[in-house]
This record gives structure tokens, sequence and C-alpha cells, in this order.
């Protein structure tokens, strides 16, 4: 090999980094507009936050919501891929949605269930979260006006309905706005990481339930118990080294447990059907005094659309 064929390579280099950098300027030019125009974007959302408030009409729109990712799925050329607009525009909306009223959303915790993973993915990272301790409590939550609005699971794919929920909706005053439906993915998680350490699993019946058939091949000897949730399953693991917690992945963050196998249950369709719940609306009343009357965006009710 010549001198000269030595080097094409370290030229070659050279210039593509070149050109990397070009391009990188490039995107950081592009971040910038699209920063601009989230900012343009918040400001109109802020007016149309005043127009709201001035009329009373509710802060949260699942149908407009909706419609809005619709239409840009529709419309979306590529090759940004159409399955990553609705998480980047569900945040843009969680994010402007704060300008016109933060809203309280209330689940079933505490931090690392099911339902808030539900509720993060549904209100976006900007919604407040409450987490309660039933599903019973949600409803509680909302009806007393604590949250404006609820998450709880109505229907599991391999445990059909959930009673809890249904029994609720028969006690308490409520409207249902919208649903969401999360594909429901368990892992087998403990300190260690290691099945050989593992003597009891533990956690919410259903998780129990849906992996049924893999503990009965990877651990038959193990002792089964339940837990309130998943989260609470996860934090007796992480206590517990002879314990072992079922739940979802993205709970080994908050608990600091290690993955010891992922996606163990014993259907891939396995998914839960969530709804969205809030206050009921008000009834119109005649007036009893020429004054008007206002209430603070705190006591006014959430009136859901859709």
């Amino acid at each position: 090999m010549s001198r000269a064929e030595s080097e094409r390579p370290l030229r070659d280099r050279a210039a593509s980094q070149v050109e990397i950098e070009r391009l990188r300027a490039r995107i950081d030019a592009v971040d910038d507009a699209i920063l601009a125009q989230l900012n343009e974007r918040a400001e109109l959302v802020a007016q149309v936050g005043r127009e709201k408030q001035a009329e009373g009409s509710a802060v949260y729109e699942p149908t407009r919501e909706r419609r809005i990712v619709d239409r840009l799925r529709a419309g979306n050329p590529g090759p940004f891929p159409s399955a990553g607009i609705a998480p980047v525009f569900r945040e843009i909306i969680s994010a402007t949605r704060s300008l016109e009223e933060a809203i309280r959303v209330a689940y079933l915790g505490p931090e690392g269930t099911f339902s808030h993973q539900a509720a993060r993915e549904h209100f976006g990272a900007l919604a407040v979260l409450c987490g309660v301790a039933s599903i019973s409590d949600v409803f509680a939550a909302v009806e007393a006006g604590r949250a404006q609005l609820g998450i709880v699971p109505v229907e599991n794919t391999t445990e059909g309905v959930v009673t809890q929920t249904l029994d609720a909706f028969g006690e308490r005053e409520v409207n249902v706005c919208a649903e969401r439906v999360l594909r429901i993915s368990n892992a087998l998680l403990s300190r260690s990481g290691r099945l050989e350490d593992v003597k009891r699993v533990i956690s919410h019946p259903q998780p129990l339930a849906q992996c049924r058939r893999w503990l009965d091949l990877q651990l038959p000897q193990a002792a089964r118990a339940e837990a309130a949730s998943t989260a609470a399953a996860a934090q007796q693991a992480a206590e517990d080294p002879e314990c072992a917690a079922i739940g979802p992945l993205w709970s080994a963050e908050v608990y600091g447990l290690a993955v010891i196998a992922a996606s163990i249950e014993d259907r891939r369709d396995n998914s839960t059907r969530f709804l969205v719940i809030g206050g009921i609306r008000p009834r119109p009343v005649a007036a009893t005094s020429p004054r008007p009357c206002s209430r603070s965006a705190a006591t006014r009710p959430v009136r859901c659309s859709g």
C-alpha cells in the first residue's frame, strides 16, 4: 500500500467529521426554530385559556387533543415516524395546557403502578399526578373536588373487568371523559437481579394471575403473596433480598431494583383499558340576583367533553 493510500482513510474521516459538524449546526438552527414556534403556540394557548376562563369552559378537552394528533398523523409526509407524533405532542399539549391551569389527576398509587404509567402517558409530565390508596379513593377525590380528573382501570384482556371500578361507578357521581389502552408488560424485579435468590414473589393480584404460567415454569417453589399495588410490591422487594416483585419495567428505576426477566406475562396481547373520570357537569340554574357571581379556577367544576 502506498503512503497516499494509507493516508486516504484519515482524510476521509476528517471530511466526514466536518460534514457531521455542519449538519449538527443545521439541527441546532432547526431546534431554535422549533422552540420559537413552541413559544408562539404557548402564547396562543394562553389566550385560549383566558377565553375559557371568561366563559367557564373546561381546560381538559380530550376530543380536541385527539383531533390534533389525528390531523398531524394524517398529514405527516415523513420521514418523522407517525408513531412518534402522539408522545411528542402529548408533552407539548401538557406543557401548554399548564399555562391555562394546572390539572390535578388522581390515580391508584403510589408511583410505579400501571395506573401511574397510564396517567403519565395520557396527561404528560406537567400534570399534577396524585397517588391515592385505592380505586374508590380515586372516585372520592374527583367527586369531592380534591382532583379535577382521575384515571382508573376498567378492563384487562387477561383478567376481565375490574370490579372495584364498576362498583365505584354505581356509588359515585362522575363523568367518563376519555379512555386510554395501556399495553401491560410485566417484569420480575429484585434487589440482586438473580432468579436463584427468589424465595417469594409478590404483586397485585392481577399481575400475579397474568404471569401464572411463567411463574409455574420458572419459580414453582417460590411462595406467592398479594400486595395492594405493584408499587407496594416493589417497595417490599427493595427491602427483602429474597423477595421479587412483578410490575412495570420502569418501576425498577423508581425503587432501585434490578430486572430478573422482562415481558413475563402469559399473553403478549395483554392490555388494560383505563377510563378518565371527571366531576358531574353542573346543571344550569336560574339567576337569583342581577349581580354576576364568579368562582375561582380552583373551585370551578371540571367539565369533560367527548
